[in-house]
Formats: C-alpha cells, sequence, structure tokens
C-alpha cells in the first residue's frame, strides 16, 4: 500500500477516533524486507505493523474501511508471528494448487464422458484419444478454433455431436451457425 494511503487511514483514523485502528497503523512490520519477498505474489500488503488483504480493502470507504482493517490485520511484530503466517501463506498456497489441479483432473474426466456419449462405438479408441487431444489443445477464439472443429467433425460425422464435444471446453460456446458445413466445401472448392 502506498505511503498516501496509509496517510489517509490515519487521517481517517483520527477524524473517527478509532484508536486502535491507529495503533495497528504506526510502527513497522517486523522483517519488512523478507516479508516483501513472501507478499510479492499475494493480495497482501504491508501496512503499519502488519499485513492486510488488499483485494477488499481498496473497495471499502470510510468506517467500513476502518473496521475491516481493525478484523483482518495480521500484525506481525516478533520471529513467531512471522513464522505463523509464512507457513499459513505457503499452506494456503499449497491448498489453492492442489484445488486447481483437481478442478483440472475433474474437467478431463467431464471432457471424455463427453467424448464417450457423443460419439458411436464404431470410433476407435485412438480417434477419441485424438478428439480428447485436440480439444486440449485447441485455442478458445471461436475464430481459431475451425481447424480442429474439422478435424473432430471429420471423426465424429455430425455437426451437433462435434459442437457439443467442444462446448465442454470452459471459454467455447458454438451454436449450429458457427462452422456451416457447405462454407467448408466451398472454401475447399476455392483451394
Amino acid at each position: 500500500m502506498e505511503k498516501i494511503e496509509k496517510e489517509k487511514l490515519i487521517k481517517l483514523c483520527s477524524v473517527l477516533n478509532n484508536f486502535n485502528c491507529l495503533q495497528l497503523l504506526y510502527g513497522k512490520v517486523y522483517k519488512s524486507s523478507e516479508l516483501a519477498f513472501f507478499l510479492e505474489n499475494s493480495n497482501y500488503v504491508v501496512l503499519g505493523r502488519g499485513i492486510i488483504n488488499s483485494k477488499s480493502l481498496n473497495i471499502l470507504e470510510g468506517q467500513d474501511k476502518l473496521k475491516y482493517i481493525e478484523e483482518n490485520f495480521i500484525q506481525i511484530q516478533s520471529e513467531k508471528e512471522f513464522q505463523a503466517f509464512k507457513e499459513n501463506l505457503l499452506l494456503t498456497k499449497k491448498e489453492t494448487d492442489q484445488q486447481n489441479q483437481i478442478s483440472v483432473e475433474q474437467w478431463k474426466i467431464k471432457l471424455k464422458n463427453v467424448i464417450e456419449e457423443n460419439t458411436s462405438e464404431s470410433i476407435s479408441d485412438e480417434d477419441k484419444k485424438k478428439i480428447f487431444e485436440t480439444i486440449l489443445n485447441c485455442p478458445i477464439k471461436k475464430e481459431e478454433i475451425e481447424p480442429y472443429y474439422w478435424e473432430v467433425f471429420d471423426i465424429v460425422g455430425t455437426a451437433e455431436k462435434t459442437r457439443n464435444i467442444f462446448n465442454a471446453k470452459d471459454g467455447i460456446k458454438l451454436n449450429k451457425n458457427d462452422f456451416p458445413q457447405k462454407n467448408r466445401y466451398n472454401k475447399e472448392e476455392e483451394n
């Protein structure tokens, strides 16, 4: 948080007679340079004697901002508090990474199920794997999808099932007018 913001908060505390918050803002945090290193890729900022999550702090105004500071301020004034916060931050990051990994794995399972539902039994496992890899690696911009779409279409055989498979990927929403077959054949004739 910038010095200007801290000064504004100090003035706000003084005007509203919030001395508890004022005490938190005055002073310095323990091991500020080491702490800054750990906070680089987080939403936390150093503020006075400790740190606070700045995401919500920047949205709030006046008394709500001071109340948020009092309730969510993490004071770091000793080695013990510093180590406890560091461990908590690393644990939170690890949990977030695990949740992201789980959601990616869940999406892959969902995609495999959608491919199974939208392909006939005559399609080989090798072709299903090719469809899976194509969807996994295709871009999400509609303008860039077309070659991938036709690759999957050639295996699946119907536009509706091809759309269903592509729509299983987050960020892609195809409708029946996006890649009409007649346009494909017109482009092929031109080439």
